[in-house]
């Protein structure tokens, strides 16, 4: 058996994805831990417990708000448009992986534990809390934030079932839909709809 240390959390965590997946959130701790050749006290000691790890595993951890809406260059702080599609794609990349372990393990009552209370349907639930905050300083209606969520998931949940050529068509797709979005005038009314952000200084 390969000592704990040689078995970083990353491969630990890919393996539980794969077991999981597999055999659904019943799947046994024992069965991961023998796969990656640790024993199960060592998992529990690494991960916490079983929930933890499956929360982990699947990808439904919080994440850092500041991940989804921070500016990647110059050109995305002074473009609002730029930065609505980016967020978007951004939170797509997050939802992805939650769409896909949902259709799978939905039913569960493991599953039903691990994503509970903070976690349901959730797991980006500050991060929608930080965008609402984040449009309001940058000037664009927070009317718009439902409907990016919307055409967030759906662009998901179209790419759990593609192929994954198609999943960059429908990433751009995402994109154009959001511009639509923001240039319709309930979203921005304003005259220079791809004016420069409030709190870009």
């Amino acid at each position: 058996m390969p000592r704990s240390k040689q078995v970083s959390d990353k491969k630990v965590l890919a393996v539980a994805r794969e077991v999981f997946l597999a055999q659904g959130a019943s799947a046994s701790t024992a069965t991961i831990a023998r796969r990656v050749g640790l024993s199960q006290a060592t998992l529990f000691q690494r991960f916490g417990d079983k929930a933890t790890l499956l929360r982990a595993a699947l990808g439904l951890e919080s994440v850092d708000p500041e991940r989804v809406l921070q500016y990647a260059d110059d050109a995305e702080r002074n473009d609002i448009e730029l930065h609505l599609g980016r967020i978007a794609t951004r939170l797509l990349k997050r939802m992805i992986p939650i769409v896909e372990v949902t259709e799978v393990l939905a039913g569960s009552r493991e599953w039903k534990a691990a994503v509970a209370g903070e976690h349901a349907h959730g797991a980006i639930a500050e991060t929608v809390e930080g965008l609402r905050d984040h449009l309001e300083r940058i000037g664009v209606d927070a009317g718009l934030l439902q409907p990016l969520l919307y055409l967030v998931h759906g662009a998901a949940f179209m790419s759990v079932h593609a192929k994954p050529k198609e999943r960059t068509h429908i990433r751009d797709g995402l994109v154009d839909a959001v511009s639509l979005l923001y240039r319709a005038p309930a979203a921005n009314p304003k005259p220079d709809r791809r004016g420069t952000p409030k709190d870009r200084a």
